[in-house]
């Protein structure tokens, strides 16, 4: 017989011990966690005096407000140095994230309409989806009955940057309605250099409007918000060409963006367990 015909040790089977693995939560510092949370409530808004979320995230550590554009445009948030689509801001329970490139604009909201805002900084994609890698922003509305029954804020800035946003509640047998309607503008048309010569920029307006409904719908075992939140906007694209003959008087290209949502949360107590359920519906045209 051969060598390579030696069949050699015949195989056996090797029964192991069974192993029990048990996950634990365990405490860690907030300083070397790589997730952590920062929240303002109204008092701490209110004290920072500002009229947007977008102004009231200015400042917090981690946190960058990016204005895509000029005055009046789009404004997100970077958290970490990621961009503004990988942040996910949740308000009331309703996802924001808009058909800008899944950007959300936090200065439509106004910071005095909210009871706290929440930004849970790190990665949070097992619970709230890929848009949620670099973090989620968590904005809490006042109870309706805590509002004031109206009020006007107006703005107004340099290069016919001007806003007015004016809000209504109406108290109902249960709850209560809160309407919140406005509109920002801005002409953005600054000076600058070219070439030696002192040139104004043309085509670069932005005119938004924008309007929100909260319904606060209390239940026997909890309570229910609706949410209806409605923008439109208009601005121009400076430095872009429409191919029109130079004798053209609108040689301008323009952009229009019209967004609707509506969005149902709930929060409903069933013995031990507390169930948020949250349906949303959304439109958009670009």
């Amino acid at each position: 017989m051969s060598a390579d015909d030696d069949p050699g040790p015949a195989a056996r089977d090797i029964v192991l011990e069974p192993a029990i693995v048990r996950a634990l939560r365990i405490d860690i510092d907030p300083a070397a966690a790589s997730s952590s949370v920062e929240t303002l409530d109204a008092v701490e808004l209110a004290a920072r005096g500002s009229h947007t979320v977008g102004d009231a995230l200015e400042g917090l550590t981690g946190l960058r407000v990016r204005r895509y554009g000029p005055l009046g445009a789009l404004q997100s948030v970077s958290v970490r140095g990621s961009s503004g689509g990988h942040t996910t801001v949740i308000a009331d329970g309703v996802r924001l994230d808009s058909m800008q490139g899944s950007l959300s604009d936090v200065g439509l909201w106004r910071a005095d309409d909210l009871a706290s805002v929440e930004v849970a900084k790190g990665g949070h994609s097992a619970q709230y989806g890929t848009g949620a890698g670099a973090g989620v922003i968590l904005l809490e509305g006042l109870p309706v009955d805590a509002l004031p029954t109206a009020k006007l804020t107006m703005q107004a800035g340099a290069f016919g940057m001007r806003g007015a946003d004016i809000g209504l509640t109406v108290p109902t047998a249960s709850g209560g309605v809160r309407l919140s309607v406005g509109r920002r503008e801005a002409a953005n048309d600054f000076p600058y250099e070219w070439m030696g010569r002192s040139r104004q920029r043309d085509n670069a307006d932005v005119e938004q409007d924008h309007a929100r409904l909260r319904w606060d719908l209390p239940v026997s075992r909890g309570d229910w918000t609706l949410t209806a939140m409605m923008t439109r906007r208009q601005s121009g694209a400076p430095g872009a060409d429409t191919g029109a003959p130079d004798a053209a008087v609108e040689d301008r290209a323009r952009q229009w963006d019209d967004e609707q949502l509506v969005g149902l949360r709930g929060r409903v107590s069933l013995g031990e367990w507390r169930v948020e359920p949250t349906l949303s519906a959304r439109r958009s045209k670009m």
